[in-house]
């Protein structure tokens, strides 16, 4: 039953109209508590991944830095949050010497981590767009 509601909404025919794109700096002047608020977020996990032992795993803080922008805004900030999660966690790794510097090890290991944060990213902003369509009823919610 589920596949049935992916199928319709990744293979249906699309019947809203395109919004009009709005630029960067209209979405950060209308949502500018969001982005800082996100951006705080990501700069606590930064420094608490310096200050905290090594065998601390914080992806979920920096998961939190990614899916905040997302939710409020769209998909293009979260991306946005996405990249600079991957780029302060690769660089924070490399300078406190957990990992060595080896141009192919840092590529592979920056690559893994934007699509793990981009998988949150496109997977709430999916939830967001069900959640802003007025098409959708409480039976194809609960599913």
């Amino acid at each position: 039953m589920a596949c049935t509601g992916i199928k319709r909404h990744l293979f249906g025919p699309r019947t809203e109209s395109a919004p009009n794109p709005v630029s960067l700096w209209a979405e950060f002047s209308a949502n500018r508590i969001t982005v800082l608020t996100s951006g705080f977020v990501i700069t606590a996990a930064a420094t608490l991944r310096t200050v905290l032992p090594p065998e601390l795993s914080l992806a979920p803080l920096f998961v939190f830095g990614c899916v905040l922008p997302t939710l409020v805004i769209g998909r293009r900030w979260g991306t946005m949050a996405a990249v600079a999660c991957t780029v302060i966690l690769s660089l924070t790794k490399i300078f406190m010497n957990q990992a060595p510097f080896h141009i192919e090890l840092f590529l592979w290991n920056g690559s893994m981590r934007f699509l793990f944060f981009e998988f949150y990213v496109v997977l709430f902003d999916g939830l967001r767009r069900l959640a802003r369509d007025p098409s959708a009823t409480g039976k194809d919610l609960s599913t």
